[in-house]
């Protein structure tokens, strides 16, 4: 997955989950957003770029001309991959990975639900 497709990806799951910092979503976006999420869906490496999303420690993407800086979408992003990756497990999990993969795929979903676990700093 390239940075375009990457961008294009972060920016649907902020469209479709109505991230904070975007002025207005409108109901093209919305559908727009919708088709690229299905579509990823069916994307061959999907597993791959939900493991490398779930990893981060921070998702963004630029703001629009209203928003103050870049719209945090990491929340949305990481709930949204950790989504694929529980219908992965569901369906393929045994059947096509090695075992370095399986580790590496348990260790990021591990680091994903501690980094949603722990509030940001300063909310509290």
């Amino acid at each position: 997955m390239n940075e375009t497709q990457r961008n294009s990806l972060l920016s649907a799951i902020a469209f479709s989950s109505g991230a904070a910092g975007l002025s207005t979503i409108t109901p093209q976006q919305r559908s727009e957003a919708f088709t690229n999420l299905e579509q990823f869906k069916t994307y061959p490496g999907r597993i791959a770029a939900c493991v490398e999303i779930i990893g981060c420690h921070v998702l963004s993407i630029p703001g629009d001309m209203s928003a103050e800086g870049a719209v945090d979408v990491t929340v949305p992003a990481k709930l949204y991959a950790l989504g694929l990756i529980q219908e992965f497990l569901k369906v393929g999990y045994n059947s096509s990975l090695s075992d370095s993969d399986r580790i590496q795929l348990r260790s990021s979903i591990l680091v994903a639900a501690r980094q949603l676990a722990v509030p940001p700093a300063g909310s509290g």
